[in-house]
C-alpha cells in the first residue's frame, strides 16, 4: 500500500488500513514506512494481529536535533547497526542528515521495496486498501 496522505507524528493516514491489513486470516506482519518529501522526518513501523508492535521515528525538529530517533517496542536487531553507522556518519558530516536514511534503509531490507527504485520489469502494484 502506498499512501501519499501522511501526517506525522503519526506518518500515516489511514492507520486503520494498516490495522485491517495485519489482522486478515494469516495475521500478517505489515510493514509501514514514512519518509517525507518537504522535510526531514522519516519512520517505520511494524503491525501484526491489527497492532502496532514497534515502530522508530526520526524528526530532526526535536531537541537531539539530526540525532533524534523515538522508538517503541523491538525493531529488528539490524537497526541498531544502521542507526550506530548513521550517527556516526552524522558526527562527521557536515549538515547532512544520515539518521533519515535509517529508518527508510530497515523498510527496504525488512520488505525489499524502497520507493525511489524502480521496480522490476513486470512488477505490479496491486491496492489493498
Amino acid at each position: 500500500m502506498i499512501d501519499y496522505e501522511v501526517e506525522p507524528p503519526g506518518y500515516l493516514a489511514k492507520m486503520h488500513a494498516l490495522q485491517h491489513l495485519s489482522s486478515g486470516i494469516a495475521e500478517s506482519e505489515v510493514i509501514a514506512c514514512y519518509e517525507s518529501s518537504y522535510g526531514s522526518t522519516s519512520g517505520v513501523a511494524a503491525w501484526t494481529g491489527g497492532q502496532r508492535i514497534w515502530s522508530v521515528i526520526h524528526d530532526p525538529a526535536q531537541a537531539e536535533g539530526p540525532n533524534h530517533v523515538l522508538g517503541e517496542g523491538e525493531p529488528p536487531v539490524e537497526f541498531a547497526a544502521l542507526l550506530a553507522k548513521a550517527w556516526d556518519d552524522n558526527s562527521r558530516s557536515d549538515g547532512i542528515d544520515y539518521v533519515f536514511d535509517a529508518p527508510i534503509t530497515l523498510a527496504d531490507n525488512l520488505t525489499g521495496f524502497y520507493e525511489n527504485r524502480k521496480l522490476p520489469r513486470g512488477s505490479k502494484i496491486t491496492v489493498l486498501a
